[in-house]
């Protein structure tokens, strides 16, 4: 089975995301699937059989535990494995079909960075991954969402008005919390509850440990103990 180690998200060799990705032919089971990505140690693989022409192509991801439905780096990483494999356009338009949903990604190859550049080890893609448009799962306000506001050190006067968190896929649902710019400004100083919620408990500085220190207006940043 053919395969190819790429560097996602990285600008030079051995950093960023690290991904094998696996060109298979389609004997291979699921459990050995499993089993290689254990095996090679990376957090995520990726395996491509082809799918109606060379630039459509099924996949699947494993991490270290099971299969996911979707992974954006993955499939970055084989796009770009893709390209390099082929050859030809500088600029190549990729379809990966997942579990989850099918996306496109558009491939560069970067001539400015690959010329005469024996540093690199390998050559230089660009890629852009089109998601398709985000599905909006429930709001989560209130009662939910106090104690993962409280747990990150936030409260829900933290939050910009007139947004609430909620759960967003375009791919992987994420619970995404619509913070406002001085709170942000203040974390992850502050925790377990923020200086403006009605009750303070506890304050914490940026490399201190917590201090119980009952507060009713936002401190000046403490040097840490």
């Amino acid at each position: 089975m053919e395969f190819q180690h790429v560097d996602v998200f990285a600008e030079t060799p051995f950093t960023g995301n690290s991904l094998t990705v696996f060109l298979a032919d389609g004997t291979v089971t699921t459990g050995q699937m499993l089993s290689i990505t254990r095996e090679f140690r990376h957090f995520e693989s990726i395996f491509l059989w082809p799918a109606a022409d060379d630039r459509r192509w099924r996949a699947r991801v494993f991490d270290l535990a099971d299969e996911l439905d979707f992974a954006g780096h993955p499939v970055l990483g084989a796009a770009a494995a893709l390209h390099d494999r082929a050859g030809g356009d500088p600029t190549r338009q990729w379809t990966i079909e997942l579990p989850a949903k099918t996306v496109t990604v558009q491939t560069t190859r970067d001539t400015s960075r690959n010329a005469d550049d024996t540093t690199r080890g390998g050559t230089v893609f660009r890629a852009t991954l089109d998601q398709g448009s985000p599905e909006y799962g429930p709001s989560v306000t209130g009662a939910a969402a106090a104690p993962i506001l409280d747990g990150i050190g936030l409260c829900d006067t933290d939050l910009i008005p007139g947004l609430e968190p909620a759960v967003v896929s375009t791919g992987l649902r994420y619970l995404l919390i619509p913070v406002s710019a001085p709170a942000l400004a203040g974390w992850p100083r502050w925790g377990p509850s923020s200086p403006t919620c009605s009750t303070r408990t506890a304050w914490r500085d940026v490399t201190g440990p917590t201090t119980a220190a009952p507060k009713t207006s936002r401190p000046e940043a403490r040097p840490g103990r």
